[in-house]
């Protein structure tokens, strides 16, 4: 198995993970970047495209084949802010507890536009006011 579908793989499986049901609370995944605490409530199983992730030939693909709540679901446990609140199914708010829209939430929105595609926004919520990523 090349490492291309190795990290299809790795990465197909942890969203599965995200969107399993069960009576368990969170689960820890061990990931290159450090722990990551997953719970499977979170995120409703219907928002992913199976045939889209049984076609996905990179992490790029998969994140495609998931929906904004996943991927807020998922960059609230890679960032650790404090939560995220859906505007609509195109638009998500995260609520930031460190940085400041006075310094335009580079950092933040760099991370955020990474993951979310191209007709999906991200809005920084900081304690002294928002940043639309996509500004």
């Amino acid at each position: 198995m090349s490492i291309r579908q190795t990290t299809v793989a790795a990465a197909a499986s942890l969203l599965l993970v995200f969107a399993a049901c069960g009576d368990d609370d969170s689960t820890t995944v061990e990931t290159p970047v450090g722990d990551i605490e997953i719970d499977p409530n979170d995120v409703d199983a219907s928002d992913f495209d199976t045939d889209a992730l049984a076609e996905a030939d990179d992490i790029g693909d998969v994140l495609d084949a998931t929906g904004l709540e996943t991927k807020a679901s998922a960059m609230k446990s890679a960032m650790g802010f404090d939560d995220y609140e859906m505007v609509d199914d195109k638009t998500v708010k995260i609520f930031l507890d460190e940085g400041s829209a006075e310094d335009g939430g580079i950092m933040d929105c760099m991370i955020a536009n990474g993951v979310v595609d191209d007709d999906e926004t991200v809005i920084a919520v900081y304690d002294d006011g928002e940043v639309n990523c996509r500004d």
